[in-house]
């Protein structure tokens, strides 16, 4: 699978989109990580718009990569959760206080850049 993941003003953005499969999700993880490493970008915005739905696996991971993203000293963000999305985040009973989340790509890139400037 190829993992699309532009740099916009030192800001990854990875735009998730269709049917993602399990085997797909650690890869997704990796080259985000590996990515935010080599680049030295500030932070990462996972842009889930795309994305019909999203299992409990893939739920779990898009919460593991904003910590490690954190951990590492960078900002995450998640954008474009649509409402069938959020009601599923919700009712998987994911852990929220890790999420940043905004309604579009712009609003996270603001707030990444405002909190390093």
């Amino acid at each position: 699978m190829q993992v699309t993941i532009l740099e916009i003003n030192k800001v990854l953005i990875c735009p998730l989109q269709g049917e993602i499969l399990d085997l797909h999700v650690q890869q997704i993880q990796e080259e985000i990580i590996a990515r935010l490493y080599k680049s030295g970008a500030k932070g990462v915005i996972l842009d889930v718009s795309g994305l019909s739905l999203i299992d409990s696996f893939l739920g779990r991971v898009l919460v593991e990569i904003t910590r490690m993203v954190k951990i590492m000293g960078a900002k995450a963000a998640i954008t474009g959760i649509t409402p069938h999305v959020a009601i599923t985040i919700v009712e998987l009973g994911l852990p929220l206080e890790h999420l940043r989340t905004f309604g579009s790509v712009e609003e996270a890139i603001s707030y990444i850049g405002s909190e390093w400037e």
